[in-house]
């Protein structure tokens, strides 16, 4: 029967190999000479792939001749095409082919040997030989008969759809996969085969179960050629399509630019970044019940201002007042022994339920003194020195003279309660014969500032600098006994300095005196450092206007200043910054000019109107407005086309000033 050449898929002779996507189907011919020509072809495409183009034939039958051989080299073109095309194995050898006898083949087929001596050269390669068996492999070829349900078209073959050779055989389990390779993953898609590389983009190209294995950077799960929705950072595994967005970070975490990065999750209306747990509603920045706690600060009930931590807890009231479960509502706060509920102040332990003296008063019923059954609110009061009635007064009723002294008190007692002068609080008078402070140690004449002069015959008797026949200091004081402070320690005028040199007051008892030198005192604005910005501050000048400087021409004694008009505060030296920064002019209005109609010893400025401060040489000119803005004597008209005439001064100095008239002409 008349055999044909088509593609093998079994793997138990070529194995690894697979599915080829050549299909070679030839017309019916002999047998003898189809296998012997395949084989020849077979033969050298296998042992000489270095060179394809030299493939050799070897005529293993004379019938035929050499025109048949080249006929059937052409006519078996795509069976050498397909075996140049066979893979490779590592070594760059052809893949290993096992011997029919090993795979239980019988008949007419071909056999793989080890190399050997082949037309006396050694080959490196395995060669192929021929054996009689009824049906064999070629290569990756069989050899079927016309009746190969495969040529005669009666099986389905496996689809290949996408025409990338690779065919999707688990559709139909019964096709015939002849030429091709099963494992296409999607049959769809060219680019989706085993023998596809694996490139980013949502498929599993090389169909190993996985999809862009090798493109996930971070680690996440999640690739940037994702879909729908890419790794918008592939560097940074908090940021994928899956991640939750975090608040406040500046950061898309969950690759969707609508998440805003700044939400109120819980809807409560705090924020992220403000809320303290933006998943809980219930906790939040409200002060519902403005006790100036939220929720979120730890206030247990929002509703209620009497409860919120710190404050503290009110006793039986059923609340949480201090929003701390672990604080009881009925407690003993001060540790007497008597819960809030029953004593009278759960604050203070000297104030409990006990009566310890058994006078039938407890301390919260007013008894002062619980350990003394005389004291209590019902007892009468007695000259004791103690508070019997616990009234909060002692021997009320028993201080004759009203000196707050009696005669039963503790440890000094009022020894002339009917002298409101003599007590033990009082002060010794001198020499007076009485014992005013109630001490028999205390004598009636004495020296209280141990200068040598006992308090009768010394006129300060608490100052030890003063007493008869001391030197006289300056220091506000009779120092010698002589019944007056000495006029120069004094201030007529009321200007803080007197005219003793050297002030120094010890006692203390001059605090409204500066000092002293005074160089005039009876003038009040005459004394040392009047005027603060002359040359020498501390001299005692006279300062009449108060700015500063001091008078050029005072009265005898006074220290001259440069204040040439010491009755103007606007006059002074360097009042006109401007036009004279060291002399003495006068500037009323402040605008840096000196006045112009001022007398000597002031000296005149050039400011024709010393009141206005827009009005000085240079000053912007309004025409006809009857003002000489600029000081120079001329108002110039309105030009009828905007602006004012310019005017010049003839050749004869302008004399505007002084009341003599303008001599000059306009140009």
């Amino acid at each position: 029967m008349p055999l044909q050449l088509v593609p093998t898929t079994h793997e138990d002779l070529v194995p690894g190999l697979g599915d080829h996507d050549e299909v070679v189907c030839d017309e019916p011919m002999s047998a003898l000479h189809e296998i012997e020509d395949a084989l020849a072809l077979a033969d050298a495409a296998i042992a000489h792939e270095q060179e394809p183009d030299a493939v050799h034939v070897r005529q293993r039958s004379v019938e035929g001749g050499r025109g048949r051989e080249r006929e059937l080299q052409e006519r078996l073109q795509p069976l050498i095409e397909f075996l140049r095309r066979l893979p490779r194995a590592d070594d760059g050898n052809p893949p290993p082919v096992r011997d029919l006898d090993e795979v239980g083949g019988d008949g007419l087929g071909l056999r793989y040997e080890d190399g050997g001596d082949v037309e006396g050269e050694q080959s490196l390669q395995p060669r192929p030989s021929f054996g009689l068996v009824e049906r064999g492999e070629i290569g990756h070829f069989r050899l079927a008969d016309d009746l190969d349900p495969v040529c005669q078209g009666t099986q389905e073959v496996c689809p290949d759809a996408d025409g990338d050779g690779f065919a999707d055989c688990d559709t139909d389990p019964n096709c015939d996969p002849t030429g091709l390779v099963c494992g296409d993953c999607d049959d769809a898609v060219e680019a989706v085969n085993p023998n596809a590389t694996e490139t980013c983009d949502s498929l599993d190209n090389n169909c190993d179960g996985s999809i862009d294995e090798g493109f996930d950077q971070d680690d996440d799960g999640y690739t940037a050629c994702d879909q729908p929705v890419a790794d918008c950072d592939d560097g940074d595994p908090t940021v994928s399509p899956g991640a939750t967005e975090a608040c406040g970070d500046s950061i898309d975490n969950d690759c969707d630019p609508s998440t805003p990065d700044i939400f109120d999750d819980d809807g409560d209306g705090a924020t992220c970044d403000v809320d303290c747990d933006d998943s809980d509603p219930a906790l939040n920045l409200d002060d519902a019940d403005s006790d100036t706690v939220t929720t979120c600060g730890g206030d247990c009930d929002d509703t209620n201002p009497w409860m919120a931590p710190g404050l503290p807890e009110l006793c039986g009231d059923e609340l949480d007042n201090d929003c701390d479960p672990g604080t009881p509502d009925v407690f003993d706060g001060d540790g007497d022994g008597a819960s809030c509920l029953l004593d009278c102040d759960d604050t203070n332990p000297a104030l409990n339920l006990a009566d310890a003296d058994t006078d039938t008063f407890s301390t919260c019923d007013g008894d002062c003194n619980d350990a003394d059954p005389a004291v209590n609110p019902a007892a009468t009061e007695i000259c004791d020195n103690v508070d019997n009635d616990c009234d909060s007064l002692t021997d009320e009723g028993f201080d004759q003279d009203d000196d707050g002294f009696t005669v039963c008190q503790l440890p000094a007692a009022d020894c002339d309660d009917g002298d409101p002068t003599v007590n033990p609080g009082a002060a010794e008078v001198c020499n007076d014969g009485r014992d005013n402070d109630c001490n028999s140690g205390t004598p009636d004449l004495f020296d209280a500032d141990s200068d040598g002069a006992n308090c009768d015959v010394d006129c300060n008797d608490g100052d030890p600098s003063s007493y008869p026949g001391a030197t006289e200091w300056c220091d506000g004081n009779d120092n010698a006994c002589q019944g007056s402070v000495p006029a120069d320690e004094t201030d007529p005028d009321g200007d803080a300095y007197v005219a003793c040199s050297g002030w120094n007051d010890v006692q203390g008892d001059n605090p409204e005196i500066a000092g002293g030198d005074d160089c005039a005192t009876s003038d009040p604005y005459a004394f040392p450092g009047a005027a603060a910005n002359e040359t020498f501050p501390g001299a005692c000048m006279r300062d009449a206007d108060e700015d500063d400087f001091g008078d050029l021409s005072p009265p005898a004694g006074v220290t001259p200043g440069t204040d040439c008009d010491d009755q103007s505060a606007t006059t002074f030296p360097g009042a006109a910054e401007i036009e004279g920064p060291l002399n003495c002019m006068k500037d009323s209005d402040g605008d840096g000019y000196g006045d112009d109609s001022v007398s000597l010893p002031v000296v005149p400025g050039t400011d024709c109107d010393d009141d206005e401060p827009t009005t000085y040489p240079g000053a912007p000119e309004t025409c006809d407005d009857g003002v000489d803005s600029d000081c120079d004597g001329l108002d110039p008209p309105c030009d009828p086309r905007g602006g004012a005439v310019q005017r010049q001064r003839g050749t004869r100095q302008l004399e505007a000033r002084g009341g003599r008239n303008v001599t000059g002409r306009d140009y």
